[in-house]
């Protein structure tokens, strides 16, 4: 697995695609674009805030699993 501990920002998306975990443990994270599950892969957070903007949206790519 790998894990982000700084803040994730900007206007673009964030994407996990392939085997492994991607843990975002930053709650400040403000990235906009969305962010994308896919391909046997798993974002795991703990809290909604590190997941970026409420404005983007959670998408979900050929079984991939947000882990909460």
């Amino acid at each position: 697995s790998t894990t982000l501990t700084g803040a994730v920002s900007g206007s673009g998306s964030l994407s996990m695609v392939g085997a492994g975990t991607l843990v975002l443990q930053n709650t400040g994270n403000s990235y906009s674009g969305g962010t994308s599950i896919g391909n046997d892969s798993v974002i795991s957070v703990n809290n909604n805030g590190q997941l970026g903007s409420a404005a983007g949206t959670i998408t979900f790519l050929q079984s991939g699993v947000l882990s909460v």
